[in-house]
């Protein structure tokens, strides 16, 4: 069976900063089996912009054409600020 690889890029809500479970992606975590993987990218106060500047660069370090591979974006609450 092929490995599922997640990415996460994220803000505080994703990190699970202040959550005492360490937020929705440890949920996610361990109701997932062996075969999936996931990176938590997110950093509290990120905004669009800083995830941009980081997503090639994290993408290369993971990606490769032999697992399934997924993207998730989860922020706003900084650019909604703006």
């Amino acid at each position: 069976m092929k490995d599922i690889v997640t990415i996460i890029f994220g803000d505080s809500i994703s990190y699970g900063l202040y959550d005492n479970e360490l937020g929705w992606v440890s949920r996610l975590r361990k109701k997932l089996d062996n075969n999936h993987f996931i990176f938590n990218q997110s950093i509290p106060g990120q905004s669009s912009f800083d995830i941009l500047n980081k997503f090639e660069i994290e993408l290369k370090n993971r990606y490769n054409e032999i697992d399934c591979f997924k993207v998730i974006f989860s922020f706003g609450i900084k650019d909604a600020l703006k």
